[in-house]
């Protein structure tokens, strides 16, 4: 409720009121209850998202925590109090992130002090702020992340760089890490100081000095051509990778830390901070001043180690790492002309063996680390364990779609990796499921199926779209929630993300095949396409056509239903179908005159809907959609005695929770005086007085 209250009230609240709400939330930072402390940080939160001014209130929270934090940081009895206002500092710059357009809008006519009398603070005269204070927040998280003792500081400080380099676009941040300029990262007050204090302190950016060292080494050691940076510039990125990696990850010589040096849990999150950072500068992970040679090849001896926590933050490394090696190798002038060399040495026979390269060059060495890459995190997608299984799933999501359109020998591997995924359908372990779920639907199944078309990549003689759909169908019929709600999402993305057939053609044909599969429609059209190619219609029309075909699917499920699940199921996916439709596209919902409509109102005498007000919630939600998209349409509603049935219904339903709320006996029933037409049992009843409608019609234009 406090969100509520402050965002009706947010606005209206004066500084000097702010000012005395936000001190004595930050006085609990110290608290020694970590709900408190959590809880507090979260009230500053929304007290800065609804103020008037909310840039203003961050730059002063942010320099107060910074401050705190400077000054009690080698404090060892003020623990609670790091990890307090760390905390705060993570919520702080992921408000930022997702609001700082909205909060650089409003804070464009800020050009004078409201109120000297009611300032925040009198030194920073309303400033909002800035990069600088993202820097110094930076550099006091690393020193403390670098430094200290305590673990769960430790692990504090490397959740709140991991929200900093989520968002390291804030202020241009990123760009920062990767200048190769000396000096383009000034000094601040935070290094200053702690250079002062600590005259070894080393800071993690580039420094001017540190640079020209770096420099003058590589030249004395004379590095041949297999470094793979060329004599460039190291980046700050870069630094960061790799003091992160030696300091909880690695040893010197390459092997992994035990567990007592460095907790499960902080690899865990030092590798999530490395998938953001491979993001920000790919080259980091593919040469090393500390190590013989590039780090990445040290990181996948991660793959094999006990702990399914951190073998899946280790398969969402390799994913970010593998996006951001594509798009190098993608973007790199000789690619182009290593295409044969590329498939050669980049599997084996479309099984993600790679062979070893011979050649020193900085492509060949990146190739050859790629097929690496990708061959554990396709071990890791077929894990024993079902928590790296679903990471796996998660992580593939956004990078199957660079994999599909990218090269032959990358699109094979894509297909390669989605065969592994499909193959978790039959889990029991319900978050593999959703996962799987949530991968399909991010899936455009327009490409694969032209893939498939082109490249001749599947492995049977079904489309990969066949197949997918009756994942989701079965998952639509899974005894849990979770599952079916994703599912049904899923299924109504099919409307924009894939097309049946591949090439246009008139809907009636469509429409003769009510009880068809995906395989049946592509068959058919395949005849049709041959007869006669010169059929053109709108994207409109193929969207329509897809869903009509969507809608044929799932009422020949609900049909088919005998279980309480079965039916909810499907219900559940058509209600996420009619969602997504417009009134342009509801006509393509229903087949031979609402026959649908019919077979929904059908339900209604259902004992799983009648007797379960959720279930009758939902079937009546789904008449809502129908109604209300056919009444915007620009066709005539064609079955008025539906809408009827319907009014008739609700009628008696309201009569009987009339008669529930006065505690009286319900009235005898009493006849209709409507009188229906008899409603088909079963899509095969549809399709045969679909055909004799069909056959009257034609006789009657002959």
């Amino acid at each position: 409720y406090y969100e509520l209250i402050f965002r009706i009230l947010g606005r209206s609240i004066n500084d000097k009121e702010i000012k005395e709400l936000l001190l004595a939330y930050l006085a609990n930072m110290s608290n020694e209850s970590a709900l408190i402390r959590r809880s507090s940080a979260a009230c500053i939160i929304i007290i800065c998202r609804y103020s008037r001014y909310p840039m203003v209130i961050a730059r002063f929270l942010m320099t107060n925590a910074i401050d705190q934090l400077l000054e009690h940081h080698n404090e060892n009895d003020s623990t609670r109090l790091i990890i307090g206002y760390l905390g705060l500092i993570k919520n702080l710059i992921q408000l930022l992130g997702i609001n700082i357009e909205e909060f650089q809008s409003s804070s464009i006519n800020i050009q004078q002090p409201l109120n000297t009398s009611k300032n925040i603070d009198s030194n920073e005269q309303y400033l909002p702020i800035s990069i600088r204070q993202i820097i110094e927040c930076v550099d006091i998280v690393c020193y403390i992340c670098l430094q200290h003792n305590d673990h769960n500081v430790v692990s504090s400080s490397l959740e709140t760089l991991e929200i900093i380099l989520k968002y390291s676009n804030l202020f241009d941040f990123d760009q920062l890490l990767i200048s190769t300029q000396t000096g383009s990262i000034e000094e601040t007050r935070v290094s200053q100081g702690l250079k002062t204090t600590y005259p070894t302190y080393q800071r993690s950016f580039i420094e001017i000095n540190e640079q020209q060292d770096i420099l003058l080494n590589k030249m004395n050691d004379e590095l041949d051509s297999t470094s793979t940076i060329n004599n460039e510039k190291r980046t700050s990125a870069a630094k960061f990778v790799e003091q992160l990696i030696s300091k909880y990850i690695l040893n010197m010589d390459g092997t992994i830390k035990s567990d007592d040096e460095s907790r499960v849990s902080i690899k865990c999150a030092t590798l999530t901070c490395l998938s953001y950072l491979s993001t920000i500068d790919p080259f980091a992970f593919f040469d090393s001043f500390d190590y013989p040679t590039e780090i990445i090849t040290y990181l996948l001896s991660l793959r094999e180690h006990g702990d399914p926590h951190l073998r899946g933050a280790c398969a969402n490394l390799l994913a970010k790492v593998i996006q951001t090696t594509v798009h190098l190798l993608t973007i790199s002038p000789p690619i182009s002309s290593l295409s044969n060399s590329f498939n050669n040495s980049f599997i084996n026979q479309c099984s993600l063996v790679s062979i070893d390269s011979q050649e020193s060059s900085r492509l060949d060495i990146q190739l050859g680390i790629l097929a690496e890459l990708l061959s554990t995190f396709r071990l890791c997608l077929n894990d024993n364990n079902a928590r790296v299984i679903h990471v796996s799933l998660n992580a593939l999501r956004t990078l199957l779609p660079v994999l599909l359109t990218n090269s032959h020998a990358l699109t094979i591997i894509a297909i390669e990796l989605l065969e592994d995924s499909i193959q978790h359908s039959t889990s029991s372990y319900v978050l593999a499921k959703v996962a799987l779920a949530q991968l399909i639907g991010e899936i455009d199944f327009r490409i694969l199926t032209y893939l498939e078309q082109q490249q001749q990549l599947k492995k049977t003689n079904r489309s990969w779209l066949d197949r997918c759909i009756d994942i989701i169908l079965q998952f639509l019929t899974d005894e849990d929630t979770r599952v079916r709600q994703v599912a049904a999402s899923t299924f109504a993305k099919f409307v924009d993300h894939s097309s049946f057939l591949p090439c246009q053609w008139p809907i009636h044909y469509l429409l003769k095949w009510i009880n068809s599969s995906c395989q049946w429609i592509q068959k058919i059209h395949h005849s049709l396409q041959q007869s006669n190619t010169s059929v053109i219609i709108s994207n409109d029309e193929v969207q329509c056509e897809t869903i009509s075909c969507l809608s044929t699917l799932i009422f020949d499920r609900l049909a088919q239903a005998s279980t309480r699940i079965q039916i909810v199921g499907c219900l559940e996916g058509i209600c996420a179908l009619l969602n997504v439709l417009t009134p342009k596209t509801i006509r393509s919902f229903f087949h031979n005159q609402y026959d649908e409509l019919r077979l929904l109102i059908h339900f209604f005498k259902h004992p799983f809907i009648l007797h379960d007000l959720n279930n009758l919630q939902l079937l009546l939600d789904i008449l809502n959609l129908i109604f209300s998209n056919l009444s915007n349409s620009t066709n005539d509603m064609g079955d008025i005695q539906s809408a009827e049935k319907v009014f008739h219904f609700l009628i008696k339903i309201l009569s009987i929770f009339a008669c529930v709320v006065d505690d009286t006996s319900p009235p005898n029933p009493q006849t209709s005086k409507i009188n229906f037409s008899p409603i088909p049992a079963s899509p095969q009843q549809i399709k045969k007085r679909f055909e004799s409608s069909t056959n009257d019609s034609s006789n009657l234009k002959i």
